[in-house]
């Protein structure tokens, strides 16, 4: 199969904890099981792309509302992973660490927004995407809802990978159109709201086709009130 990661970190580029360490163990253990694995991360400052003879491949953009925001898409090979950066450094090429700033909604938005148009231009046509997290966790809304009669986007099914509940991606619901230019339904239906708020993990939860976590212990505890911090009853519906 042909799988793309897309998260937020990922060793041996970024990282900030545990989330880095699964997305490439766990795309180490894929490509040994004969699976092509791709991994797609932001490209944040501190990361050299002459030490891992990174390479510019694509020159995109994204639309986000009424706003046109160009990126790059590097690439490099790395134990037997394909990794694809997104560049923007007025997003991610910042001075105090990877997320805690005022616009970390808009920066993760813009840059599972740009997974979606690299989707559209990559040869490769992946079978799986697996999102980590509340960072990209719009992805599988995305590919269910707006671009679910693509011909290329549409077969495409997502997998969701929990590492850390505490952190929902919280936004405010007018922020839907102006972000993803998704319609208002989704949060008033109750599909991606969580707290009177759009929740991206929430929208993860109910739209992803498979979800996961990264042990049997951690999916027994996501099932109870104290452990999924306010998910459970949506998890336990899935």
């Amino acid at each position: 199969m042909n799988i793309l990661m897309a998260t937020a970190e990922s060793l041996p580029f970024s990282k900030t904890g545990g989330l880095a360490d699964v997305a490439y163990a766990l795309s180490k253990e894929l490509v040994r099981q004969d699976n092509n694995v791709s991994i797609i991360v932001p490209y944040y400052k501190d990361l050299d792309p002459t030490k891992y003879r990174a390479k510019k491949l694509y020159s995109l953009t994204v639309k986000m509302n009424w706003r046109i925001i160009p990126f790059n898409v590097i690439h490099t090979y790395f134990d037997g992973i394909h990794y694809y950066f997104v560049d923007n450094p007025s997003y991610f090429k910042r001075n105090n660490g990877l997320y805690g700033y005022f616009d970390d909604g808009e920066r993760y938005a813009f840059f599972s927004l740009a997974v979606i148009e690299f989707l559209k231009k990559i040869s490769i046509k992946m079978d799986i995407v697996h999102v980590h997290d509340w960072q990209v966790g719009m992805i599988p809304c995305l590919l269910k809802t707006k671009y679910s009669q693509d011909p290329v986007l549409g077969k495409i099914k997502s997998v969701l990978t929990i590492h850390n509940p505490l952190f929902k991606g919280y936004f405010n619901a007018s922020s839907l159109w102006d972000l993803y230019e998704l319609d208002y339904s989704l949060y008033t239906e109750g599909k991606v709201r969580l707290d009177n708020q759009v929740s991206t993990l929430k929208a993860a939860i109910y739209f992803a086709d498979k979800i996961t976590t990264v042990s049997p212990t951690h999916k027994n505890e996501l099932l109870t009130p104290e452990g999924s911090k306010g998910l459970s009853y949506d998890l336990q519906l899935r």
